[in-house]
Order: C-alpha cells, then sequence, then structure tokens
C-alpha cells in the first residue's frame, strides 16, 4: 500500500532585523523565520506544531545556524516567539476531513447493506415456514444439472430426493441414483 506524506515547514511568523552574528561586527539585514514542522498526507494537513524553530536567513539566501546566533539575535527570537500562535486546527483539520469521509462512507454501506438484507428477510422468512412443512418420508423431484446462474437446464436428467429424516434445523436427504429420462419428464 503506498502512503503519499508530505514534510514542510510552516511559517507562524517573519520579519527582517539588522543585527550582528556571535563572531562579527558589522551589523547584517536578516529575515528571522518563526516555523513549525508540519505533515500534509494526501494534501490534508495531519500534524504539525510541536515546536516552534527559528530559520535566520541572510541576503544571499543562505540559512544560519543558530549557534552563531548573537545573544541579541537569541533575545530576538525569544519575544518574536512568544507573540505568535501554534494555529493547531489549520494544522490537524485533516484528520478531521479524513474521519468525516470514513464516518459517510461506513453510513452510505450500513445503509447499502440494510436495504440489500431487505430482500433476504423475506426469502428467510418464506424459508423457514416450508421447512417447518417438510415430514420424514416426503419425496421432491428435483434437476441436479443447472446453469450458471443456479437456474435448471430443460432436457437433462432430473431425479428424487427422500427426506430420511429431521434434526433440528438439519435435514437428511437421500438423492435417486438413477433416472431414466423418459421417466422423469412425464
Amino acid at each position: 500500500m503506498l502512503f503519499i506524506y508530505t514534510r514542510y515547514e510552516y511559517i507562524l511568523g517573519s520579519k527582517e532585523i539588522i543585527a550582528t552574528l556571535k563572531n562579527e561586527t558589522k551589523p547584517q539585514r536578516f529575515n528571522l523565520h518563526i516555523i513549525t514542522p508540519a505533515t500534509k498526507f494526501l494534501g490534508f494537513p495531519v500534524g504539525g506544531g510541536l515546536v516552534k524553530m527559528s530559520r535566520l536567513v541572510n541576503p544571499q539566501g543562505q540559512v544560519i545556524h543558530a549557534r552563531n546566533y548573537s545573544p541579541e539575535i537569541k533575545e530576538e527570537v525569544k519575544t518574536f516567539k512568544k507573540t505568535l500562535k501554534i494555529p493547531y486546527f489549520k494544522l490537524w483539520k485533516g484528520y478531521l476531513i479524513i474521519a468525516s469521509i470514513a464516518i459517510a462512507g461506513s453510513i452510505i454501506y450500513g445503509i447499502k447493506l440494510n436495504s440489500d438484507g431487505k430482500k433476504y428477510r423475506n426469502e428467510k422468512e418464506n424459508l423457514a415456514k416450508a421447512a417447518q412443512q417438510l415430514q420424514t418420508g416426503q419425496l421432491y423431484g428435483a434437476s441436479f444439472f443447472t446453469d450458471v446462474e443456479g437456474n435448471s437446464i430443460q432436457g437433462l436428467p432430473a431425479g428424487w430426493v427422500k427426506i430420511i429424516r429431521i434434526e433440528g434445523d438439519t435435514v437428511f436427504v437421500q438423492r435417486s441414483k438413477k433416472c431414466q429420462i423418459v421417466l422423469c419428464l412425464k
């Protein structure tokens, strides 16, 4: 079975700051992004928001590792993280969508099973009534040859079925061994 999911970074907020790195003296312009790792399954968001992480990007597009942050940048990251809220519903609503699809499917399947069952309830009741009228020693005509759909084939030998005994809901029968076509069709 193939599962298609995507891991991505959901951006909670971003702003531009001017600061210096740990081992540098010249201030630079950086883009500070606060992200949270998230997951999509078949295009539906199904997770994320468990942690807030910072991404500091220089003007050339390179991500600066957190070990190179100066205390000034670290403080800016902390205060910026506190102002942002994680949208849990937006990141986890895929589970609600998938669950609602599953519930709707099971309801539709249940309705279909119920309507199919109505057809067989009457047949079951009629069979129970007919089975109550069976007696030991009764003979019934039967065709032992059927087509793919279970219908008797005309012109082929038929025979007899004799009820030997009835025990509870089990009927023991004996089938005729020989049958002449002329005698069976009369």
